[in-house]
């Protein structure tokens, strides 16, 4: 992982205040409570509208950020209570992908249990008008500067943002057949979709603390392992 404190304050974000030596933070992701849970599952059944979608996302995210408040946490996040699983719910963002599916659906929780995509045409953005994202946020971009801007809404202390990085997205897209020789062609596609939504969108809105998420290929240089921890240090 990376994590980095952006210079040059704007005047969108106060100055962060001083913290300690050894600021308390988070990974980014909170513990999903179970009737989130159940309330995802009546959104899969068509059962929430616009506005009750984005009054489940902001209670989520609000309970979150107080459960960090409270154990005092320096520099929060958001909990990510509006991702799907932390990368699934970006890819309906991209056009490019054909979806694969999940190699295996039964037993223990694994990495081999999540969609997986097929690279069949240049990686970009979709138009936000075409995009299929889980989450209630129209966005231009990947949607991380909707969330940031929700979020320092709900609080005054330093927020952290956090994005996964173009390995950990290119993780779950197959080159087979399309037009990249490898993932880590991909990749390089998907760097500068992920430097655009930071550089140009998330700094810019003010964030100031960004956490990347970088992931991390098996040993052999197939990033297709699915036992490989995706997640790198």
């Amino acid at each position: 992982m990376t994590e980095a404190a952006a210079s040059g304050a704007t005047s969108l974000q106060p100055s962060l205040p001083p913290l300690p030596l050894l600021p308390v933070t988070v990974v980014g992701s909170h513990g999903i409570p179970g009737w989130l849970h159940v309330a995802r599952q009546a959104v899969a059944r068509g059962e929430f509208g616009p506005t009750d979608l984005e009054e489940l996302y902001a209670d989520a995210t609000r309970l979150a950020m107080q459960d960090m408040e409270q154990a005092g946490v320096d520099v929060i996040s958001d909990g990510e209570m509006r991702r799907l699983h932390f990368v699934q719910g970006f890819y309906g963002c991209l056009a490019g992908l054909q979806p694969l599916g999940v190699a295996r659906k039964l037993g223990s929780a694994g990495y081999d249990m999540v969609p997986q995509y097929r690279a069949v045409d240049r990686i970009m953005l979709r138009p936000q008008e075409e995009q299929e994202d889980a989450r209630p946020l129209p966005a231009a971009g990947l949607g991380i500067v909707e969330e940031y801007a929700l979020a320092r809404t709900l609080t005054d202390r330093p927020l952290k943002v956090t994005c996964p990085g173009p390995l950990m997205f290119a993780l779950q897209i197959q080159p087979d057949g399309g037009p990249y020789r490898d993932r880590f062609e991909i990749a390089a596609d998907l760097a500068e979709l992920v430097n655009a939504e930071l550089k140009l969108r998330t700094l810019v809105a003010g964030a100031r603390i960004v956490r990347q998420e970088l992931g991390r290929v098996a040993p052999s240089g197939d990033a297709s392992d699915s036992h490989q921890r995706p997640g790198g240090e």
